[in-house]
Formats: structure tokens, sequence, C-alpha cells
């Protein structure tokens, strides 16, 4: 069986590499592994203690790639909206087209 602190050094790696479905999972079996330790065995309050400020940086870096990702979404949005912009800009009007019969 792993133990918790294995469990956090996995899910560091998942969220360094960016891997958000098995950080999530591992974040899951961590929180399993913490509450059988908290209903088994009380006297582990120092390892407890160590754990939390582990998770601490765990959320720190959960949030920075939160914040990553959010402004990758932003910066794909503009793209989107400047190509749309070429698109409308690169279309052909024709300035005698209201005038012309187009059915021969």
């Amino acid at each position: 069986m792993k133990t918790i602190y294995d469990i956090y050094t996995q899910e560091k790696k998942a969220l360094q590499s960016e891997d958000i479905e098995q950080a999530f999972a591992l974040a899951q079996k961590r929180e399993e592994a913490i509450r059988e330790v908290l209903q088994s065995d009380r006297g582990q309050l120092e390892k407890i203690i160590h754990l939390r400020e582990e998770n601490k940086k765990l959320i720190a870096l959960a949030k920075e790639l939160q914040k990553k990702i959010k402004e990758e979404l932003k910066k794909v949005s503009q793209e989107n909206k400047r190509f749309l912009g070429y698109k409308e800009a690169s279309k052909v009007k024709s300035i005698y087209g209201q005038y012309l019969n187009k059915r021969g």
C-alpha cells in the first residue's frame, strides 16, 4: 500500500506535468488515505501536520496550473476573434453585385 506521502509525490508530478485527470484521481486517493489515518490512529499528528504543509504546496501548484490554463483559453479566444476579423475583411464584395443578374 502506498503511503500518503507517495500519493502526494505522484500528485505533485502530475500537476507539474499538467496531467489534470491523473492529479484529480490521486487527490481522491490521498483524501481517502488521510481519512483512514484519522479514523485509525490519532497518534500520527506530526505526519498529518507535515501533510497539511505539503497540501498547501499542492494547492499552490494547482492554482498556478488553473491560472495558466485560464490564460491559454483567453489567448485562444482572442486568436479566434482575430481570425474571424481576417475572415470578414478578406471576403470579396462586389460593388456592382446588387445590379448584376446572377441567373444569366
